[in-house]
Parts: C-alpha cells; sequence; structure tokens
C-alpha cells in the first residue's frame, strides 16, 4: 500500500488510532441511575495506529497549571491537515474515516505521548473550492501526573 504524501508545509508524522465509539456507547449504572460512558477505547475493525502527515503546532506544552489536588502540566495544541490529504488517505484505506473527537494521538513528530483529539475545526472556506479546505484537529494530554 502507497500511502499519500502530504503537500502540508513542515508536515510531520501523526500516529491517530481511530476509536470505535459504538463499542464504547453509554450504558445505565443501576446504582447511580444515570447513564455513564463505557470508557472502553476499541479500536475500530481493522484500524490500528495510523500514520498521517499534519503541521503540528503546540499551544502550550507542559505548561504548569493549579488544581484543587495540587499542579499538573498540560500540553494542548493542534495539527492541521488539507481536506484532500485526509480524502486521499481515507482512499487509499490508511484510515477508514476523517479523525473525530475522542480519537487518540500517540506521536507528533518525535513527541510521544498520549494525546485526545478534543475538537475537529474545518477552516480554510473559499468559494471556489466549494468549502472547507482546511481540516484543524485540536488535542489535548490526558495523562495521569505522577510527582
Amino acid at each position: 500500500m502507497v500511502q499519500p504524501t502530504s503537500f502540508s508545509v513542515n508536515a510531520v508524522p501523526v500516529h491517530v488510532r481511530l476509536i470505535d465509539k459504538a463499542a464504547a456507547a453509554t450504558f445505565q449504572d443501576t446504582d447511580a441511575r444515570e447513564p455513564v460512558r463505557n470508557v472502553s477505547q476499541a479500536p475500530l475493525p481493522g484500524s490500528a495506529a495510523a500514520v498521517i502527515a499534519g503541521q503540528v503546532v503546540f499551544d502550550k506544552y507542559n505548561d504548569p497549571m493549579s488544581q484543587k489536588h495540587g499542579r499538573i502540566n498540560t500540553t494542548r495544541g493542534h495539527f492541521t491537515m488539507r481536506q484532500i490529504d485526509i480524502d486521499a488517505y481515507i482512499t487509499a484505506a490508511v484510515i477508514s474515516r476523517t479523525p473525530q473527537t475522542d480519537d487518540i494521538i500517540t506521536l507528533l513528530g518525535k513527541f510521544s505521548g498520549l494525546w485526545y483529539i478534543d475538537d475537529t475545526v474545518p477552516i480554510g472556506h473559499y468559494a471556489d473550492q466549494g468549502g472547507h479546505t482546511l481540516m484543524q484537529f485540536w488535542f489535548e494530554k490526558r495523562e495521569p501526573q505522577i510527582g
């Protein structure tokens, strides 16, 4: 399988694991009498961690933030991809769908970690292109902090 080439400026490899939201559906907690989201992180069938190329920007990297339980370091940022590159990845069966909220990123360039996509924003709207030309995927680190 030949992976599509991204023509984004300064694109780096981004490892994304697409999550099957049907397997992580909510269920009714009989004790609390409320819906609870299943924390299962089942990957989509036939979908391992895919390597795609995107332009990464870290807005905050290990930025200390005070919480009630103490100080934690937060990492937040986004990566941008052209819509035609996303479509090419889907056509080449590199990914089965566009990354969505709660999908997991395990590598951003040379930085490994555990980031969750928490927002997707279509940007770069041009009338002659028939809509958006770029997608921004906002991510945040959600790892337990020790120490």
